[in-house]
């Protein structure tokens, strides 16, 4: 008998609507959204790729001061391809282009749901639903790589449970080709690599390392194809971060502020009437402290510093729990734990954490996406268990915290689109200041994207646009600029659940909470005319 029976649940109970509701409700928030963030980089990968795809690392982009070669930037090129083919098929506006991440949204939930039905999980649709209303799952879809790599994750770890509790080599050769196809989308998931392999040692399943050749063999001629290029090796050139102690602080609120089935953990492991009443005590204060800071009761810088030490300690819990969890396992099943799917979820869980705290040059949400459902599947048995009202609770605190999130995320992203077609075109040339999605709507409507290298082309009385709270490149030293007018976006109830705070989804740390409570203006755009000094 295998050692995990399939669930033989028919298809009317298997959680298909639950995961199309989830799946349409994601898709809607993300179908229309601006371009934001890295989209525009993986736009103009993409047109890069159309014209040249036998030289994916030569395209020259504009992502920093100058324009520079795509081999000096993170990513592989794998889903660059995706979107190359889908621009050259539909075109590159908003509605068509995430379709094709609606399609990584579904596959993402799909695999999930396949994994749940796998462990025989009978609580599904509650687990379904921390997954899916996750505000990393929410508001990381744009054009982005995070969801397709989740996808990809999900299918290579479903096919590998199934590979060696079924000994079908279609399953080992699926969990393979997600892993080499993940791998060459983000470098950042190689410790999978090690899990594949392990996952098959400890079941004893020797001969069927060789599958691991798979995703090896694919690294190796990426590799050699770089050299060839360029004259070196993509992957080994990756910046490097200089590990600081303060990131465990800046990795726990991140891991905080998008993990909202913490108190159910903390109830599990201190099962007292008092940790009950704290943890519904902080429900109703969270709800409540709301209009106070939207009224100005409460100031918001104070509010966020505390709501940011909440996502630490939240953050750090998690850890503190699944470290405990691991080892209560450990001393329950001895070496027989290193054979079950556990054991594989807590390599990932592990591998992915050390990963990131020690090689990744930033902390962001979509980061810690790729590890939420394998905490929330390795959680499963305490997450069911657990009493009914606490677990309403934290289902709906997840649903109204990811769809705000979202919903303030499509705001601040839709600013930039509108903001560019208010600037006047016509009285002398207009450079463009700035990446992330106002590059893209910048450049469309017709102004000319700034690189310190394009200074001399800049003239006296030229006019330059940027927002204030966009990554820009540096203006060269001999340029000075006097403000003529500006747009700014009037903050409302819908950008109140804030992530524009420095695109704090996108790049958090222990002094930046990934999500905050403001009712500041989403940003600012400068409209200035140009004053060139003497050389």
């Amino acid at each position: 008998m295998p050692f995990l029976k399939q669930s033989k649940i028919g298809l009317l109970n298997n959680n298909s609507f639950t995961v199309f509701c989830i799946w349409s409700v994601a898709t809607l928030i993300n179908i229309g959204k601006a371009y934001h963030i890295d989209d525009t980089f993986h736009l103009e990968a993409a047109g890069w790729l159309l014209e040249n795809p036998l030289k994916p690392m030569s395209g020259m982009i504009n992502w920093s001061d100058n324009p520079l070669p795509m081999h000096a930037y993170n990513q592989p090129p794998l889903f660059f391809y995706f979107l190359a083919f889908w621009r050259w098929l539909v075109g590159t506006g908003e509605l068509q282009m995430h379709i094709i991440i609606s399609l990584f949204t579904f596959l993402s939930l799909h695999y999930f749901n396949k994994l749940l039905i796998f462990l025989n999980v009978e609580k599904r649709n509650t687990l379904l639903l921390l997954f899916g209303f996750c505000p990393a799952f929410i508001v990381n879809q744009n054009l982005m790589t995070d969801i397709p790599l989740l996808s990809c994750i999900l299918g290579m770890i479903y096919h590998l449970l199934r590979a060696v509790d079924k000994q079908k080599n279609s399953d080992y050769f699926k969990s393979a080709f997600y892993l080499s196809a993940g791998l060459l989308i983000k470098y950042s998931i190689l410790p999978l690599l090690i899990v594949f392999i392990a996952t098959i040692l400890f079941k004893k399943k020797y001969k069927k390392s060789i599958f691991a050749l798979i995703p090896v063999i694919i690294l190796l001629l990426w590799s050699f194809w770089n050299h060839l290029e360029y004259g070196s090796v993509h992957m080994t050139n990756r910046p490097k971060e200089d590990y600081d102690s303060l990131r465990w602080l800046s990795l726990g609120g991140t891991l905080g502020s998008i993990t909202f089935f913490t108190p159910i953990l903390l109830y599990h492991y201190f099962p007292f009437r008092i940790v009950k009443y704290v943890i519904l005590g902080s429900f109703i204060f969270f709800i409540s402290t709301v209009p106070v800071v939207y009224y100005g009761l409460w100031k918001e810088v104070s509010f966020n510093k505390f709501l940011n030490d909440f996502f630490i300690y939240t953050g750090l819990l998690n850890i503190l729990f699944f470290l405990i969890a691991v080892i209560l396992k450990i001393y329950k099943e001895s070496f027989s734990f290193f054979k079950t799917p556990d054991c594989t979820f807590a390599m990932i869980i592990g591998g992915l954490l050390l990963f990131m705290l020690f090689f990744a040059p930033f902390f962001a949400t979509r980061h810690f996406l790729l590890i939420i459902p394998f905490l929330i599947i390795f959680f499963r048995d305490i997450l069911e268990k657990s009493k009914s009202m606490l677990t309403g609770i934290v289902i709906f605190f997840s649903v109204m915290i990811g769809l705000l999130l979202g919903i303030s995320d499509w705001v601040y992203a839709d600013f930039y689109r509108k903001a560019a077609l208010k600037i006047n075109r016509n009285e002398t040339k207009v450079w463009s200041l700035g990446h992330w999605g106002w590059q893209w709507y910048s450049h469309r409507a017709g102004m000319k994207i700034y690189s310190k290298g394009s200074n001399d082309k800049v003239n006296e009385n030229d006019i330059i646009v940027y927002p204030n709270a966009v990554a820009k490149q540096e203006l060269n030293a001999n340029i000075t600029l006097t403000k003529i007018d500006s747009v700014a976006h009037s903050p409302s109830l819908l950008t109140f659940f804030f992530c524009a705070n420095g695109a704090s989804m996108y790049h958090s740390s222990y002094r930046k909470p990934a999500w905050s409570l403001s009712r500041a203006k989403t940003d600012v755009v400068y409209i200035c005319r140009v004053k060139k000094k003497k050389p």
